[in-house]
């Protein structure tokens, strides 16, 4: 019998966009909001206030700020839907306070600055037009493109 597993790597990976980053101040808190944006939302990307009583869309404007999209290993996509991705009207994790990785895709990010997204998307760290998030702060730095830690802080929550 062939051996099932022949090469490994000897170290786990940092993180992936969505994932919980730590347990800082065991004080990670979030919530259960709806998919009210047609094309879906991506894990690790900002939501904000949509709608419904409990919705939520992709970007906006940080007045109407939740948090970040928090990664599900559970959704399971139907023929022609783009796994790793809340659908529309998926129940979607929304974490509100602690840390979380997301890609820093529009420029790169340095620790300790405060955490900026862009409206249009909910992607992080945009090159133009950045929206800053008030009490967040990156935890790591990180070339464009690569993983970053972002701290949340209810400095931004309002709804």
């Amino acid at each position: 019998m062939p051996a099932v597993q022949t090469v490994y790597t000897p170290y786990m990976r940092p993180g992936v966009e969505g994932q919980i980053a730590t347990e800082w101040g065991s004080a990670l808190v979030s919530e259960t909001r709806i998919c009210e944006t047609a094309a879906g939302i991506g894990f690790g990307k900002v939501v904000t206030v949509g709608a419904g009583v409990n919705g939520a869309v992709l970007g906006g404007a940080v007045v109407g700020m939740l948090g970040v999209t928090i990664r599900d290993i559970t959704l399971i996509a139907k023929l022609g839907q783009t796994v790793d991705k809340y659908q529309l009207l998926d129940n979607m994790a929304v974490l509100n306070e602690g840390d979380i990785w997301v890609i820093a895709a529009g420029a790169a990010v340095v620790a300790g600055t405060v955490g900026t997204y862009l409206a249009a998307d909910g992607t992080f760290a945009p090159a133009a037009t950045p929206v800053n998030i008030p009490g967040s702060r990156w935890m790591t730095s990180a070339a464009q493109g690569a993983l970053a830690v972002l701290r949340l802080t209810r400095g931004y929550h309002t709804a």
